[in-house]
């Protein structure tokens, strides 16, 4: 999996939102396990968004497993075990990559909220519950794992460490605001050094806006093999509610200017579409052409 990160002549792409999507098409969200229900309920409804990604084009998609963590089924009003929901999700995912070349990403997700600034979890609690949830996403069948939206820099350490030392393959995606600070202060560039000791595929960025991303991307150069997948979506992060608001032509022109030399994925984050990966895929094959 590595060498397939390494010996790139473009950028892999990713696939877009999963909740957001769902959301948007009518179907309830859960606020402690998000999308994640609908791979019980309507698992159906999740097929055709993850089908809908690999028709577009999507090299990566991830698993509908952002809130089947074992902390987040505790807190839910629901009974579901845990594993069941991961190895339902990921299900799910593969049979959408079907018989094409495609990654399937575990997506591993802060133990809580993941826009809170405030955590109540031990560490002991936490490395506990990474572990449980990276193991069962190896076990059902994800090739690499995606420890995304990322922003306390002792889950990062924890998340990316318990990949590292287990030989798993993994990216890790942070969350930032435009002042380059994760939840607790602490600087972006602090915790891209921290996880690159651990051997990412690559280290990535996600769920910021478009002003955020440049900030960082202006300050920290060169970059080490990167990645990035922006917000798509309108109001505040915390809204109940996530519509699309960029277009996919709006989100091209944003990013074209961070087409780094260490550039290997690109995707988009809450508020995307298939439209936006279709164009995406239409914009990498063009920028990257022999």
């Amino acid at each position: 999996m590595k060498n397939r990160f390494k010996n790139l002549s473009k950028p892999l792409l990713l696939d877009g939102a999963c909740g957001s999507v769902l959301q948007n098409s009518g179907f309830e969200i859960d606020p402690e396990l998000w999308s994640s229900v609908l791979s019980f309920v309507n698992p159906d409804a999740v097929f055709e968004v993850h089908k809908s990604y690999t028709d577009a084009g999507a090299d990566i998609i991830t698993t509908n497993t952002f809130r089947t963590n074992p902390e987040a089924i505790k807190r839910s009003s629901y009974s579901y075990n845990w594993i069941e929901l991961v190895n339902r999700s990921v299900d799910l995912a593969k049979e959408a990559a079907g018989a094409k070349d495609i990654i399937v990403a575990g997506c591993n997700a802060p133990a809580e909220d993941c826009y809170s600034p405030r955590r109540t979890l031990s560490l002991t609690r936490l490395e506990k519950n990474h572990a449980l949830h990276i193991d069962e996403l190896m076990k059902a069948g994800c090739d690499i794992i995606l420890n995304e939206t990322m922003g306390h820099l002792d889950e990062l350490m924890i998340a990316s460490r318990y990949c590292g030392t287990n030989s798993i393959p993994f990216i890790t995606s942070i969350y930032f605001d435009e002042n380059l600070r994760l939840f607790g202060g602490e600087s972006v560039e602090d915790a891209i050094t921290m996880v690159m000791e651990f051997e990412p595929l690559l280290i990535s960025f996600n769920c910021v806006n478009l002003t955020a991303f440049s900030n960082l991307f202006n300050a920290y150069k060169p970059l080490p093999p990167f990645g990035f997948y922006l917000n798509c979506g309108t109001g505040k992060i915390t809204d109940p509610q996530m519509h699309s608001c960029i277009t996919p032509d709006e989100y091209i022109s944003g990013i074209s200017g961070f087409l780094g030399e260490n550039l290997k994925m690109i995707g988009a984050c809450c508020g995307s579409t298939a439209d936006h990966i279709k164009k995406l895929r239409e914009f990498i094959d063009e920028k990257y052409r022999d």
